[in-house]
């Protein structure tokens, strides 16, 4: 016979108006590019310790990313980032995203990171973000596939009023079972402005593993904003 507690587990979270609002408001104070927008093109350099290249790409519709640079590996390397990044900043509906599940705020007080709010995916994956008293989201966990994934946004800049932009981003993964840090990634992020479009300037992503530390910079300039066809 079933018991209460696990009737009660059974049971899908009851969606919280406040928390909802909370959330939403948070995600929407991240600077986007604008609807319509055609993309971009820039001169690239890309840096490791070892390694220097120099060459354009250009950001088009669709989250379209073509980046040329003479090294193979450099060239992997940048566009993995400037994928994310375009991810990132492309504008997108809540009610696509973490809207689509039922959203609910922690009710313990205390938490030094701010409100602690969970949303909870039908795929049994919970994602839960700490909100800071200024509306901002500070701290991101996840857990997927046997690891904790921990995003703490340490730094923010204002860009359009009322929007913001990371500008120091770290992300652990921890193995559930162990505890243990797998690897660690920090992003450090320059934006310039280009008519009324907030770009990317400069990314440093520092990679560190159980056994080496890897970084990688990217810097861009003479942006050029594409036209709409």
């Amino acid at each position: 016979m079933q018991t209460l507690t696990e009737t009660l587990m059974a049971l899908p979270a009851q969606d919280d108006a406040l928390a909802r609002r909370l959330l939403q408001r948070a995600q929407g104070t991240f600077q986007k590019w604008p609807e319509g927008f055609a993309g971009f093109r820039a001169q690239i350099q890309c840096r490791t310790s070892s390694q220097n290249a120099s060459g354009w790409l250009q950001v088009s519709p669709g989250q379209r990313v073509e980046v040329h640079l003479p090294d193979a590996e450099l060239r992997r390397l940048a566009q993995t980032m400037l994928v994310r990044l375009v991810d990132e900043r492309m504008p997108r509906f809540f009610k696509d995203g973490d809207g689509r599940y039922p959203i609910t705020l922690d009710a313990e007080h205390g938490y030094p990171f701010g409100k602690r709010i969970q949303v909870h995916r039908q795929d049994g994956e919970r994602h839960t973000y700490w909100i800071d008293t200024a509306g901002r989201i500070r701290y991101v966990e996840r857990e997927v596939e046997g690891q904790r994934i921990v995003t703490a946004f340490e730094e923010y800049t204002r860009a359009t009023p009322g929007r913001l932009l990371p500008t120091r981003v770290t992300t652990a993964w921890f193995d559930i079972e162990s505890g243990v840090c797998i690897r660690s990634e920090t992003i450090v992020d320059t934006h310039c402005r280009v008519n009324y479009v907030w770009l990317p300037a400069t990314q440093q992503v520092t990679i560190t593993g159980i056994n080496a530390t890897q970084t990688i910079l990217l810097v861009l300039d003479a942006h050029t904003l594409l036209r709409a066809c």
